[in-house]
């Protein structure tokens, strides 16, 4: 694999990764960078059914969707996590927080991509 597409145990996955948004088609996971038709577009990554039968292929969607979520959900998590400090404790005040509102409705925004 290139170092575009893997990052370090422990390491910033975005410093490597591709940038989002993702989409995915079927089994397979995709960037279009801004171009407007598939074979322009940066593959990521095609999942594999096992075994080929018709619940597996509904699994491989399924996960390929997930996977295309990827990006949305580290920005989801970046949000959310700039109101704590790194033990964990709360040091913003969420209640009647705009950003709070932003990082909430991108959370949520995130996680229904992520299960579509």
């Amino acid at each position: 694999m290139s170092d575009e597409t893997t990052a370090s145990a422990g390491a910033h996955p975005s410093a490597s990764a591709t940038p989002g948004p993702w989409l995915s088609i079927g089994m397979k996971v995709i960037a279009p960078n801004g171009r407007r038709s598939y074979p322009s577009a940066k593959a990521i990554c095609s999942v594999i059914p096992y075994p080929r039968i018709n619940a597996a292929y509904k699994e491989a969607q399924a996960n390929a969707t997930l996977i295309s979520a990827a990006p949305d959900l580290l920005d989801a998590m970046h949000s959310v996590m700039a109101f704590f400090d790194d033990d964990g404790r709360q040091t913003i005040v969420m209640e009647g927080n705009d950003a709070w509102q932003i990082a909430n409705a991108c959370a949520r925004a995130a996680i229904s991509k992520a299960t579509a």
